[in-house]
């Protein structure tokens, strides 16, 4: 006889689910709502915000010494848009030479007050000469401002020129000269672009010249007692003459 089949397994019983389970929940964005890629936004860099120290710091004036290039820079010295000579041409804190001029004086805008009197100059422009100009102080009281030191008529003390010699003019006599050393200072020889000159004046009279090149380097300078200066409000002027084209004013740091 053949053996009948066995009858089948009998299916597995359905599993019942828990009667609640926690599944974590996910978010696919939709195909159609997803952003075309465009190019990547790179945030730009913060800048600090300025101190206020920084922003509210003002220029002030003493006795130092002229700034050394790669320091900041000190704030311009403005020049009087009226009280120059007819040679001279002035933007502000900047004064140049007519083109054909070979002399030309200009002064500063406001008086320079302090214990010590302080008018400082970056050459910005040399021209080839023989001779060259100045720089120093000059009382107020000055109508019409001519070309040449030689031709101011009020009080006043200057430096430099060729040959090398302090020039000044006090209440009594007229214009007289003191000669100056050579090895000291030879400004006709030592101006470039870049240097900076600074004139000093103390109320007993004593004055100092300090010449600095663009690559910070003492390039000489001098001092003198000039006696029978008189008490005064003084601004500071420069001869731009000979080799001294073009120079902007400085306020020393």
């Amino acid at each position: 006889p053949v053996p009948e089949a066995a009858p089948p397994p009998a299916p597995a019983p359905a599993p019942v689910p828990a009667p609640h389970e926690d599944t974590p929940l996910t978010y696919k964005q939709p195909a159609e709502d997803v952003a075309p890629a465009g190019p990547a936004v790179v945030a730009a860099p913060e800048v600090p915000p300025e101190s206020d120290a920084a922003a509210g710091a003002g220029p002030k004036e003493d006795a130092g010494e002229p700034a050394a290039p790669g320091e900041p820079a000190p704030a311009e010295r403005r020049w009087h848009a009226a009280l120059k000579g007819r040679n001279v041409k002035v933007d502000g804190g900047l004064a140049e030479r007519h083109s054909g001029a070979s002399d030309a004086l200009v002064l500063t805008e406001e008086p320079i007050f302090g214990d010590v009197l302080t008018v400082e100059i970056e050459v910005l422009e040399t021209s080839s000469s023989m001779k060259t100009g100045g720089i120093g102080f000059c009382a107020t009281g000055l109508g019409k401002v001519p070309d040449k030191v030689q031709d101011i008529s009020v009080p006043f003390v200057m430096v430099g020129f060729e040959p090398q010699k302090w020039i000044f003019k006090t209440l009594v006599g007229g214009k007289q000269e003191l000669k100056l050393d050579a090895k000291a200072w030879r400004p006709c020889k030592k101006f470039a672009g870049g240097d900076r000159v600074r004139f000093q004046l103390e109320k007993n009279g004593v004055c100092r010249v300090t010449h600095m090149g663009a690559d910070g380097v003492s390039k000489g300078g001098a001092e003198a007692t000039i006696p029978g200066l008189p008490e005064a409000e003084w601004h500071g002027v420069v001869e731009l003459a000979g080799t001294l084209k073009m120079v902007r004013g400085l306020l020393p740091v």
